[in-house]
């Protein structure tokens, strides 16, 4: 299954969870990597120093509901840097480490089994 930029997907908020109460997080990024899409959970979580981080998995207890992210960025190898004024430089040297790619791996996983897929209809987002 492959996106394209403005495409709209959720997940499973039990995979995809992020502190507060908004549902919507309309950045995400997109990896094709050797015929496959992987998609890596926004960057909004933001912190005194101007840092972000990955989202963290959330509590078991949290059930059924979903958390909806808007495509912004396609990144074509792990490699290709990211033309976005609003990722800064240290969130683009992160992507290439070692605990990014346990993320993707994890989010793949999630997209194979169902946990993340696009929406259909209208994008919430337009």
């Amino acid at each position: 299954m492959y996106y394209d930029e403005g495409d709209v997907v959720y997940g499973d908020i039990l995979y995809m969870r992020h502190k507060g109460k908004k549902t919507e997080r309309p950045t995400i990024i997109i990896l094709e990597e050797k015929k496959e899409t992987v998609i890596i959970a926004p960057f909004s979580h933001k912190f005194k120093a101007g840092t972000y981080h990955l989202p963290v998995i959330s509590p078991k207890e949290i059930v059924g509901k979903k958390l909806k992210y808007k495509v912004l960025y396609i990144l074509v190898e792990e490699t290709q840097e990211i033309e976005r004024k609003s990722l800064q430089k240290k969130t683009q040297r992160r992507l290439k480490t070692s605990k990014f790619r346990q993320v993707l791996i994890f989010v793949r996983d999630a997209e194979r089994t169902g946990k993340l897929k696009r929406m259909k209809g209208n994008s919430v987002f337009s």
